[in-house]
């Protein structure tokens, strides 16, 4: 992966993008690896942090090490997404503290409080949903035959078999 990264980056793309929470399984020789290319050609490294429950700030922490010790560019996709059901303000003291000492980290956001992807997508799978505390009716079907309606248990299920792997389908919590 390291040979490929090298090559891209060598060859002129912007930046490592990780989505993290949606790729879990990932170690942290590989992400550092690859974020110390990134670092060497002086590119950003976009990170969608795996996000554990509303109060989790311990991957957020992750990633502003990840940008001390590699030198690189992090930057933290969908902050509020994110943090903002539950650990904002804990998480935007430790992003500030971390501008302060150096660390070469950023954020971006987007304007509402919830997130949106596919039905297929781990963050809806039903331990990810019993840590948030979502019911089904919770979810609201934002593409497709059924936009519009809110999950019940059946729909879900229905969903979630059918098109596991499809992004015909998407929903935000």
């Amino acid at each position: 992966m390291c040979e490929i990264v090298e090559k891209a980056l060598a060859d002129g793309a912007i930046g490592v993008s990780f989505g993290l929470e949606y790729a879990p399984g990932y170690t942290w020789n590989e992400i550092s690896a690859i974020a110390r290319i990134a670092a060497k050609y002086h590119k950003v490294v976009p990170i969608h942090t795996n996000l554990t429950g509303p109060d989790d700030l311990e991957h957020l922490s992750e990633v502003i090490r990840l940008a001390e010790e590699t030198g690189a560019h992090v930057h933290i996709s969908h902050f509020v997404y994110q943090y903002g059901m539950g650990a904002m303000t804990k998480a935007l003291e430790l992003l500030d503290k971390a501008i302060a000492k150096g660390i070469n980290i950023s954020a971006d956001s987007g304007m509402y409080t919830r997130f949106a992807t596919f039905i297929g997508s781990r963050v809806y799978d039903e331990e990810h949903l019993l840590k948030f505390g979502w019911e089904y009716e919770d979810l609201l079907v934002t593409t497709g035959v059924y936009a519009g309606e809110r999950l019940t248990r059946q729909l879900y299920k229905e969903m979630r078999d059918k098109y596991q792997t499809s992004h015909a389908f998407a929903l935000q919590a």
